[in-house]
Protein backbone atom coordinates (compact mmCIF):
# COMPACT_ATOMS: atom_id res chain seq x y z
CA UNK A 1 0.00 0.00 0.00
CA UNK A 2 1.31 3.38 -0.74
CA UNK A 3 -0.47 6.52 1.01
CA UNK A 4 0.22 10.13 0.32
CA UNK A 5 -0.03 12.57 3.06
CA UNK A 6 -1.14 15.94 2.23
CA UNK A 7 -0.12 18.39 5.16
CA UNK A 8 -1.97 22.22 4.50
CA UNK A 9 -2.59 22.79 8.13
CA UNK A 10 -0.31 26.18 7.78
CA UNK A 11 -2.07 29.29 8.19
CA UNK A 12 -0.52 31.13 5.51
CA UNK A 13 0.44 34.03 7.76
CA UNK A 14 3.36 35.11 5.30
CA UNK A 15 0.51 35.67 2.57
CA UNK A 16 -1.54 37.87 4.79
CA UNK A 17 -4.24 37.29 2.71
CA UNK A 18 -6.70 36.34 5.65
CA UNK A 19 -7.17 32.95 4.01
CA UNK A 20 -4.70 30.07 4.24
CA UNK A 21 -2.97 30.11 0.92
CA UNK A 22 -3.10 26.53 0.40
CA UNK A 23 -7.11 27.66 -0.57
CA UNK A 24 -6.03 30.50 -2.74
CA UNK A 25 -6.50 29.98 -6.01
CA UNK A 26 -4.23 29.39 -9.21
CA UNK A 27 -6.02 29.95 -12.56
CA UNK A 28 -9.37 29.72 -11.06
CA UNK A 29 -8.55 26.66 -8.86
CA UNK A 30 -7.54 26.21 -5.40
CA UNK A 31 -4.14 25.43 -4.61
CA UNK A 32 -4.72 22.46 -2.52
CA UNK A 33 -7.19 20.63 -4.91
CA UNK A 34 -4.45 20.77 -8.34
CA UNK A 35 -2.26 19.17 -5.63
CA UNK A 36 -4.60 16.52 -4.41
CA UNK A 37 -5.49 15.80 -8.06
CA UNK A 38 -1.80 14.56 -8.92
CA UNK A 39 -1.88 12.05 -6.22
CA UNK A 40 -5.60 11.01 -7.40
CA UNK A 41 -4.35 10.69 -11.29
CA UNK A 42 -0.97 8.30 -9.98
CA UNK A 43 -2.16 4.75 -10.26
CA UNK A 44 0.16 3.90 -7.59
CA UNK A 45 -1.60 5.61 -4.68
CA UNK A 46 -4.16 4.21 -3.06
CA UNK A 47 -4.91 6.45 -0.12
CA UNK A 48 -4.68 10.03 0.61
CA UNK A 49 -4.50 11.73 3.79
CA UNK A 50 -5.08 15.59 3.45
CA UNK A 51 -4.06 17.07 7.24
CA UNK A 52 -5.85 20.55 7.40
CA UNK A 53 -6.22 23.20 10.09
CA UNK A 54 -9.40 22.37 12.23
CA UNK A 55 -11.64 25.36 11.42
CA UNK A 56 -11.37 24.50 8.03
CA UNK A 57 -11.79 20.60 7.99
CA UNK A 58 -15.50 21.40 6.42
CA UNK A 59 -14.54 23.77 4.19
CA UNK A 60 -12.03 21.33 3.09
CA UNK A 61 -14.00 18.19 3.05
CA UNK A 62 -16.82 20.52 0.67
CA UNK A 63 -13.79 21.42 -1.66
CA UNK A 64 -13.26 17.83 -2.18
CA UNK A 65 -16.31 16.82 -2.46
CA UNK A 66 -17.51 19.07 -5.35
CA UNK A 67 -14.29 18.31 -7.30
CA UNK A 68 -13.90 14.83 -6.61
CA UNK A 69 -17.39 12.99 -6.51
CA UNK A 70 -16.92 10.11 -6.61
CA UNK A 71 -13.67 9.88 -4.48
CA UNK A 72 -13.81 7.76 -1.58
CA UNK A 73 -9.73 7.14 -0.96
CA UNK A 74 -9.54 10.84 -0.05
CA UNK A 75 -9.59 11.55 4.12
CA UNK A 76 -9.57 14.96 5.60
CA UNK A 77 -7.81 14.84 9.30
CA UNK A 78 -7.18 17.91 11.53
CA UNK A 79 -3.31 19.03 11.43
CA UNK A 80 -0.77 20.06 13.82
CA UNK A 81 0.40 23.49 14.52
CA UNK A 82 3.99 22.26 12.61
CA UNK A 83 5.32 20.39 10.15
CA UNK A 84 5.87 17.07 12.59
CA UNK A 85 3.12 17.50 14.76
CA UNK A 86 0.69 16.84 11.34
CA UNK A 87 3.09 13.60 10.58
CA UNK A 88 2.36 12.17 14.20
CA UNK A 89 -0.92 12.90 13.50
CA UNK A 90 -1.29 11.53 10.09
CA UNK A 91 1.09 8.71 11.06
CA UNK A 92 -1.70 8.36 13.83
CA UNK A 93 -4.34 8.02 11.52
CA UNK A 94 -2.67 5.83 8.86
CA UNK A 95 -2.41 3.26 12.16
CA UNK A 96 -5.72 3.62 12.93
CA UNK A 97 -7.54 3.34 9.55
CA UNK A 98 -5.59 1.41 6.83
CA UNK A 99 -3.81 -2.18 7.30
CA UNK A 100 -0.12 -1.33 6.77
CA UNK A 101 2.48 -4.05 6.51
CA UNK A 102 6.05 -4.33 5.90
CA UNK A 103 6.07 -2.91 2.44
CA UNK A 104 3.75 0.18 2.82
CA UNK A 105 5.47 3.62 1.78
CA UNK A 106 4.20 6.72 2.98
CA UNK A 107 4.68 9.81 1.23
CA UNK A 108 4.65 13.34 2.77
CA UNK A 109 3.74 16.33 0.39
CA UNK A 110 3.57 20.05 0.93
CA UNK A 111 0.18 21.30 0.30
CA UNK A 112 1.13 24.38 -1.68
CA UNK A 113 3.28 22.60 -4.13
CA UNK A 114 0.67 21.62 -6.49
CA UNK A 115 2.77 20.59 -9.96
CA UNK A 116 3.81 17.63 -8.58
CA UNK A 117 4.25 15.03 -11.41
CA UNK A 118 4.06 11.39 -12.11
CA UNK A 119 7.65 10.91 -12.31
CA UNK A 120 8.43 12.19 -9.29
CA UNK A 121 5.54 9.99 -7.25
CA UNK A 122 6.72 6.89 -9.04
CA UNK A 123 10.68 7.49 -8.27
CA UNK A 124 9.65 8.60 -4.65
CA UNK A 125 7.62 5.24 -3.85
CA UNK A 126 10.60 3.30 -5.74
CA UNK A 127 13.45 4.70 -3.92
CA UNK A 128 11.66 4.51 -0.87
CA UNK A 129 11.30 0.55 -1.43
CA UNK A 130 14.84 0.42 -2.35
CA UNK A 131 16.65 2.40 0.47
CA UNK A 132 13.94 3.05 3.18
CA UNK A 133 14.03 6.78 3.15
CA UNK A 134 14.10 9.14 0.22
CA UNK A 135 13.59 13.14 -0.52
CA UNK A 136 13.20 14.86 -3.63
CA UNK A 137 15.77 17.66 -4.34
CA UNK A 138 17.56 19.54 -6.94
CA UNK A 139 21.09 20.77 -7.18
CA UNK A 140 21.57 24.03 -5.83
CA UNK A 141 22.78 26.71 -9.04
CA UNK A 142 22.91 30.13 -6.65
CA UNK A 143 25.72 30.63 -4.55
CA UNK A 144 24.75 30.18 -0.64
CA UNK A 145 26.72 32.48 1.58
CA UNK A 146 26.37 31.56 5.16
CA UNK A 147 25.88 34.37 7.66
CA UNK A 148 25.09 33.61 11.56
CA UNK A 149 24.07 37.22 12.52
CA UNK A 150 22.01 37.88 8.80
CA UNK A 151 24.53 41.24 8.64
CA UNK A 152 27.59 40.31 6.63
CA UNK A 153 28.56 37.14 4.78
CA UNK A 154 30.77 34.69 6.57
CA UNK A 155 31.59 31.94 4.31
CA UNK A 156 30.53 31.01 0.61
CA UNK A 157 29.37 27.28 0.80
CA UNK A 158 30.37 25.20 -2.22
CA UNK A 159 27.14 24.63 -3.98
CA UNK A 160 28.24 21.82 -5.91
CA UNK A 161 27.23 19.53 -2.77
CA UNK A 162 24.11 21.48 -1.43
CA UNK A 163 20.80 20.69 -2.39
CA UNK A 164 17.19 22.79 -2.64
CA UNK A 165 14.93 20.12 -0.56
CA UNK A 166 11.40 19.49 -2.17
CA UNK A 167 9.19 17.14 -1.02
CA UNK A 168 7.65 14.71 -1.75
CA UNK A 169 9.58 12.87 0.97
CA UNK A 170 9.21 9.41 1.45
CA UNK A 171 9.47 6.52 3.45
CA UNK A 172 9.07 2.70 4.57
CA UNK A 173 6.08 3.73 6.86
CA UNK A 174 7.25 0.69 9.49
CA UNK A 175 10.68 2.47 9.76
CA UNK A 176 8.73 6.09 10.01
CA UNK A 177 6.91 4.75 13.06
CA UNK A 178 9.56 2.82 14.79
CA UNK A 179 12.19 6.49 14.27
CA UNK A 180 9.41 8.45 15.23
CA UNK A 181 8.70 6.25 18.85
CA UNK A 182 12.60 6.99 19.33
CA UNK A 183 12.31 10.55 19.00
CA UNK A 184 10.52 13.14 21.95
CA UNK A 185 8.53 16.08 21.36
CA UNK A 186 10.91 18.39 22.24
CA UNK A 187 13.43 16.90 19.29
CA UNK A 188 10.32 17.01 17.14
CA UNK A 189 10.09 20.63 17.78
CA UNK A 190 13.74 21.03 16.36
CA UNK A 191 13.00 19.43 13.33
CA UNK A 192 12.11 20.95 9.82
CA UNK A 193 11.29 17.64 8.52
CA UNK A 194 10.76 13.93 8.49
CA UNK A 195 14.03 13.14 6.99
CA UNK A 196 15.97 14.85 9.81
CA UNK A 197 14.07 12.00 12.53
CA UNK A 198 15.95 8.99 9.92
CA UNK A 199 19.55 11.20 9.89
CA UNK A 200 19.37 11.61 13.91
CA UNK A 201 19.00 7.77 13.63
CA UNK A 202 22.21 7.21 11.69
CA UNK A 203 19.90 6.76 8.22
CA UNK A 204 21.13 7.88 4.91
CA UNK A 205 18.34 9.64 2.56
CA UNK A 206 18.26 8.94 -0.93
CA UNK A 207 17.81 12.01 -3.17
CA UNK A 208 14.86 11.71 -5.65
CA UNK A 209 15.73 14.03 -8.86
CA UNK A 210 13.13 17.06 -8.23
CA UNK A 211 11.56 19.72 -11.02
CA UNK A 212 11.72 23.52 -11.53
CA UNK A 213 8.25 23.78 -11.60
CA UNK A 214 7.55 21.81 -8.41
CA UNK A 215 7.71 24.88 -6.48
CA UNK A 216 6.37 26.09 -2.92
CA UNK A 217 4.03 28.62 -3.29
CA UNK A 218 5.01 30.77 -0.10
CA UNK A 219 4.87 34.50 -1.13
CA UNK A 220 2.06 36.26 -3.40
CA UNK A 221 4.55 36.41 -6.25
CA UNK A 222 4.61 32.62 -6.50
CA UNK A 223 0.98 32.80 -7.21
CA UNK A 224 2.02 34.64 -10.35
CA UNK A 225 4.70 31.99 -11.60
CA UNK A 226 2.32 29.20 -10.76
CA UNK A 227 -0.17 30.78 -12.74
CA UNK A 228 2.00 30.66 -15.58
CA UNK A 229 3.08 26.59 -14.77
CA UNK A 230 -0.39 25.74 -14.83
CA UNK A 231 -1.15 27.41 -18.23
CA UNK A 232 1.65 25.73 -19.74
CA UNK A 233 0.48 22.34 -18.34
CA UNK A 234 -2.74 22.76 -19.28
CA UNK A 235 -1.72 23.43 -22.77
CA UNK A 236 0.80 20.49 -22.71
Amino acid sequence: MNIAAIFASGTGSRMNSGLPKQFLTVCGKPIIIICIENFIKNKNIDEIVVAIPEKHIDFTSDLIKGSFCRNTNIHVICGGDVRNETLVKAVSFTKENFKTDGDTIFLTHDGVRPFINDRIIDENIKAAREYGACTTAIPAVDTIFESEKGDFAEAALSRETLYHVQTPQTFNFNLLCKFLSRTDKKELEKMTDACSIFLQNGYKIKLVTGDRQNIKITHFDDLSVAEAFYKLRIES
